[in-house]
């Protein structure tokens, strides 16, 4: 039996929390006995107690999101003193073989806490790190980190220097792919959500905020309904956080909307726990994202439901999806071309199904979740 002590920087659950309850809940137990340090109770807390996981909760700080001020880097030192001798103590007191941080938050204290204990260290890298924060990481990587994994080469690219090159792999994510099948009967999903056959849907799936590009998908709903009546746009998610500049940032969404006349077209529908069911009944996912991310989930989850993605090619996402093939891609910012996709791709339905049908078989072939459980498992045991 190898025990991994899991560390995790949020008590929600997101995209990198998802993987990680997926990942255990996969895990040979009789192998590999998993335990978490996370900042509190909550969602995450209560979906690990499901799964019968025992851990730790731990303060870790409140970061402002973006560029970090002064008093958030005190705030962030402060707590990982106490962070490195908590994970000290679960260490010695569940045996603990590897630590796994899944989380940029937790690196710095993780592998201090590593370093002292002669314990080895696996980093997850399900962000792309850039200016000061990139400079951080890559010191205190080489302070003792022994592998880490990207979940995309565009994540992994800035690690690739030095003698790091040798200690980054790239496991692209993987889904449970039976949870996400497009229902035969799209008439019926959409009926759920008040539309009727002839309306033709899209939606954002994901956290509201700057980074993903709202805007631009608002601009150019703006366009498409003039081509398109019965043409409906979901906003799907929520402010994670809570904070001042998320608030300030879904009040300014709520604006444009009312500005440009949208509030029958474009609505804003809060968190869906049920996503099959809306993947179901959309005819496209957009994917705006103004800033790079490392592998957005809501892309496979699509495709695995045979639908059409548009995405920015700025990302892991343009890794696993090829343009024109099994999705479409577009410059970040580029709102016209962005209508002019949402446009093609809803009235050539021909092409539309024969692009959701490659989408879903590349999935199945190359993104699934025991796929992706075999790869990080082969990666943690040539430090174990």
């Amino acid at each position: 039996m190898k025990n991994i002590l899991f560390l995790e920087q949020f008590s929600s659950v997101s995209g990198g929390q998802k993987m990680l309850l997926q990942f255990i809940k996969g895990l040979d137990r009789t192998s590999y006995g998993p335990v978490v340090i996370l900042p509190s109770e909550g969602e995450l807390a209560r979906e690990l107690k499901k799964l019968g996981v025992k851990y730790y909760c731990s303060p870790m700080g409140n970061l402002s999101l973006g560029r970090k001020s002064i008093v958030d880097l005190i705030s962030y030192f402060y707590h990982s003193i106490s962070l490195i001798i908590i994970a000290m103590k679960v260490v010695r007191a569940e045996n603990i073989d590897l630590i796994y941080a899944k989380a940029p938050r937790t690196f710095f204290w993780g592998t201090i806490a590593a370093r002292l204990c002669r314990k080895p260290i696996v980093w997850h890298l399900h962000s792309i790190f850039k200016g000061l924060e990139l400079s951080f990481a890559l010191l205190t990587a080489k302070l003792g980190v022994s592998l880490m994994i990207a979940d995309s080469r565009v994540a992994a690219r800035p690690f690739e220097t030095g003698d790091l090159k040798t200690r980054i792999k790239v496991v692209h994510n993987g889904i449970e792919t039976d949870c996400f099948h497009s229902l035969s009967d799209q008439v019926s999903a959409k009926a759920d959500w008040r539309l009727t056959s002839g309306d033709s849907l899209f939606a954002y799936v994901g956290r509201i905020t700057r980074l993903k590009g709202l805007t631009d998908y608002i601009e150019a709903a703006s366009t498409v309904s003039k081509r398109m009546p019965k043409a409906f746009f979901f906003i799907v998610g929520r402010v994670m956080f809570g904070g001042a500049e998320e608030d300030a940032y879904l009040e300014s969404i709520k604006t444009l909307i009312q500005k440009l006349g949208l509030t029958e077209k474009v609505k804003l529908i809060g968190y869906v726990e049920d996503l099959n069911r809306l993947y179901s009944a959309l005819d496209v996912l957009v994917l705006p994202s103004v800033e790079p991310e490392a592998g957005p989930l809501v892309v496979l989850e699509a495709m695995a439901a045979g639908k059409v993605v548009i995405a920015t090619d700025n990302g892991g996402q343009a890794e696993v999806m090829t343009n024109g093939q099994t999705g479409y891609l577009y410059r970040a910012g580029d709102r016209e071309k962005l209508a002019e996709l949402m446009i093609s791709a809803c009235l050539d339905k021909g092409k539309s199904r024969l692009i959701g049908e490659r989408a879903r078989s590349e999935v199945l072939r190359d993104h699934s979740l025991t796929k992706y459980r075999e790869s990080i498992l082969a990666v943690l045991r040539e430090v174990i």
